[in-house]
């Protein structure tokens, strides 16, 4: 931009995410050599409940059953689970990640994603063409990214202002005249 005798400004602004906590922890054991029905292999889970876990880290018990599309890890394996019978604590699974194969008396442990999305709120002013990149750091253990991210823009007098009752109506550039 400056090559270009373009006028600009840049901020830099350091933003602290928190750190991700589990939510919800479970084991499950396989208690038999899978079932095999119509090519479709079922597990036999010692129990299908798992706890939920508050945010001051305290175990609430395991107060949940679990449910289609929740997911379990074994070994570097990740598996979503796409059938299940409550009846005789059978599930049955589709694999997302990894080679890993359970047996009997092998251990999956309730998984939730350590990337989970986080939000952050961006600062910026009316009438601004606004470019924005993003570089993971971690100060705790001398990490910094090694690229930033492609660049985010927009113009800020087009994007829609939100009220307090969630709609939105009216650009920033006509909220601010």
């Amino acid at each position: 931009m400056t090559t270009n005798n373009v006028a600009y400004s840049e901020d830099e602004e350091t933003i602290y995410l928190p750190l991700v906590n589990n939510t919800k922890s479970g084991t499950f054991q396989i208690l038999q050599d899978p079932d095999i029905f119509l090519g479709n292999v079922w597990y036999t889970l010692d129990n299908l409940t798992y706890s939920t876990i508050s945010k001051d880290g305290i175990d609430q018990g395991r107060n949940n059953i679990l449910s289609l599309g929740d997911q379990l890890s074994y070994n570097d394996s990740i598996f979503e689970i796409i059938g299940i019978d409550q009846n005789t604590n059978k599930i049955r699974l589709k694999r997302i990640v990894g080679s890993a194969m359970p047996g009997v008396y092998s251990t999956f442990n309730y998984y939730q994603d350590p990337f989970r999305n986080k939000t952050i709120s961006v600062r910026f002013g009316a009438h601004e063409y606004d470019i924005i990149y993003v570089k993971g750091v971690a100060e705790d253990f001398n990490l910094l990214a090694d690229l930033w991210s492609s660049p985010i823009k927009f113009d800020s007098d087009t994007l829609l202002f939100e009220n307090e009752n969630g709609i939105t109506n009216i650009t920033l550039r006509d909220y601010y005249a």
